[in-house]
C-alpha cells in the first residue's frame, strides 16, 4: 500500500545543500525551489522594486534580474564539467544572458522527487 509520509519524504539538507544534477554533459548542484535561502534572496532583490512591482508596471528585464539575483544565490549552487568556470557572478550571468538555461535550472529546482530521502532498498545495494 503507498504511503503518504515515504511519498513526501523530503531530504532537507538537499533541498538547501543541492543535489547534483546532469545538463548538458556536465553537472549543475541545484538546491530546490522554494528554500530559505531562496526566499529570503528573492526578498532581498525584489526590495528595491516593491512599489513597481505591486502596481504591475516592473519590466521583464526587472523580473529576470530578481530572478536571476535568487536562482544564482540559492538554487544554482555550482557547475562542474562544463568549459566556464563556476562562481555567483558567472552564474548570474550565464542566468540573465540565457533564458532557456534559467529555465532548464527552475525546472530542476521544483521536481520534488529529485528531493525525496531514499530508502535503503530503494537505493539497492552499495557497492
Amino acid at each position: 500500500m503507498p504511503s503518504l509520509k515515504k511519498t513526501y519524504n523530503a531530504d532537507h539538507d538537499a533541498e538547501v545543500k543541492g543535489q547534483w544534477m546532469p545538463l548538458a554533459g556536465g553537472e549543475v548542484l541545484i538546491a530546490r525551489h522554494g528554500n530559505a535561502a531562496f526566499n529570503k534572496a528573492i526578498a532581498a532583490a525584489s526590495a528595491p522594486h516593491r512599489a513597481i512591482i505591486a502596481a504591475g508596471k516592473a519590466t521583464p528585464e526587472q523580473i529576470r534580474d530578481i530572478n536571476a539575483k535568487g536562482i544564482s544565490e540559492a538554487i544554482l549552487l555550482g557547475w562542474r564539467g562544463f568549459d566556464e568556470e563556476y562562481s555567483l557572478t558567472a552564474a548570474y550571468a550565464l542566468l540573465i544572458d540565457q533564458p532557456d538555461f534559467a529555465d532548464d535550472i527552475m525546472v530542476m529546482s521544483q521536481q520534488r522527487e529529485r528531493f525525496q530521502k531514499m530508502d535503503v532498498q530503494e537505493a539497492g545495494p552499495s557497492s
